[in-house]
């Protein structure tokens, strides 16, 4: 990448020697999640994801306050997640050839991309990036642009074009909508929601500078999956020129949809550090900090082709590639009696045989591994039911035989 700045676990010294110990590795997919209302079967790989690239330079408004706010936090997932991330300032050091070594691209608030500042070699290059199954990730003011130089950006990559923004600082409701039928109802607490947004509020008050976009994304695009929406409505909130009230339809600020073999998803946040600061932290105690940094990070996983759900590998017993995740933060471990849970909350782990009778039954309200040693129980076939305050998920095990 020439110049190029790369940052990565191993510049942050004693940091990153921490985490070496803690990296999330992303489980194999086996659960089925709702999305827009309908159920979906997720699959994933199972290899590292390493390399990330994020141009950050610009063709119209230079947003000098929030493009740095986000290589802070991609500094953050770079130790916490093992992840090299290259930073690419300069155009000119953009290297179109080097595409293929990435699992994703940030396009970290490239304003005006659209118009004709890339070159048609470049442009071309990113198509066949992603086309060929290669994921994009476009923050804020990489959907800005009102250029025509870039058609297949307009017509494919970010259909929806920049009508205005709000105010900086303007503060409103950001939701996660119930489904693509309903989606000016906010989704409820107990479903499931799209994997990107795990973890990470169904309704809450961000203070941010809001754009809008004309018409809706699912008019331009039926298949993409909306991740949130903006309340227009909100008391106090003045969306100037980023909205029509008129519009029936929602003021939607993330999506993401499939091109052909690849992943984009576009996240309107990032004009400032508004999201970042004002998005707060599920628990004071909780190293992967502040929600749009785990949007971020649920982002890189998606658009790369990963499972969002990761166990750390200070967490993992085994190998990463014999879990099989489920839903409720539950993975079964393929090779031995064991149940982890990735997630932290009360939860009970039971070895049931085909009679009903409980064998086994351990409890725990820290994210962890059971493995239950079944060396004095007769042959037969049991169900290892895993419960939490979500729900249950069981798994079929034979002993001897």
């Amino acid at each position: 990448m020439g110049k190029g700045l790369v940052l990565g676990a191993l510049l942050v010294g004693g940091l990153a020697q921490f985490a070496q110990s803690q990296i999330p590795v992303p489980l194999a997919r086996e659960r089925i999640v709702t999305i827009g209302g309908q159920p979906k079967r997720l699959t994933s790989k199972l290899t590292k994801l390493r390399k990330v690239l994020v141009p950050e330079f610009f063709f119209g408004y230079n947003h000098n306050i929030g493009r740095p706010e986000v290589d802070r936090l991609l500094n953050v997932i770079a130790v916490t997640d093992s992840i090299q991330f290259t930073f690419v300032s300069d155009v000119n050091n953009f290297d179109a050839a080097t595409f293929s070594q990435y699992s994703a691209i940030v396009f970290n608030n490239v304003s005006s991309i659209n118009g004709s500042g890339l070159g048609s070699s470049k442009q071309n290059a990113i198509q066949s990036y992603v086309e060929g199954g290669g994921g994009v990730i476009l923050l804020h003011a990489t959907g800005d642009g009102k250029g025509s130089g870039w058609p297949w950006f307009n017509s494919t990559l970010h259909p929806t074009q920049f009508a205005g923004e709000s105010q900086t600082g303007q503060t409103t409701r950001v939701y996660q909508p119930e489904s693509d039928a309903n989606w000016n109802k906010v989704l409820p607490a107990s479903s499931t929601v799209h994997p990107i947004m795990e973890s990470i509020p169904h309704d809450t008050l961000i203070a941010e500078e809001f754009p809008g976009y004309g018409g809706s994304i699912k008019d331009k695009v039926p298949s993409a999956e909306v991740l949130f929406n903006v309340d227009d409505n909100y008391a106090g909130f003045n969306c100037g020129s980023g909205c029509d009230k008129s519009n029936p339809w929602p003021h939607s600020l993330g999506w993401t949809f499939k091109i052909k073999k690849g992943t984009m998803v576009f996240a309107g946040f990032g004009h400032d550090a508004g999201a970042a600061t004002t998005w707060g932290r599920p628990n004071p105690l909780d190293q992967r900090g502040p929600y749009y940094e785990r949007l971020l990070r649920q982002s890189l996983y998606w658009a790369a082709g990963y499972d969002t759900t990761a166990a750390t590998t200070g967490l993992l017993k085994g190998k990463a590639e014999d879990y099989r995740f489920r839903q409720y933060g539950v993975a079964f471990d393929d090779r031995k009696m064991s149940v982890l849970f990735t997630e932290s909350g009360p939860h009970s782990v039971s070895l049931i045989d085909m009679r009903g009778h409980v064998w086994l039954t351990e409890h725990a309200s820290t994210a962890k591994e059971h493995i239950l040693d079944t060396s004095r129980l007769p042959f037969g076939v049991y169900m290892l039911r895993a419960s939490t305050r979500k729900g249950v998920q069981s798994k079929r095990f034979v002993i001897g035989g």
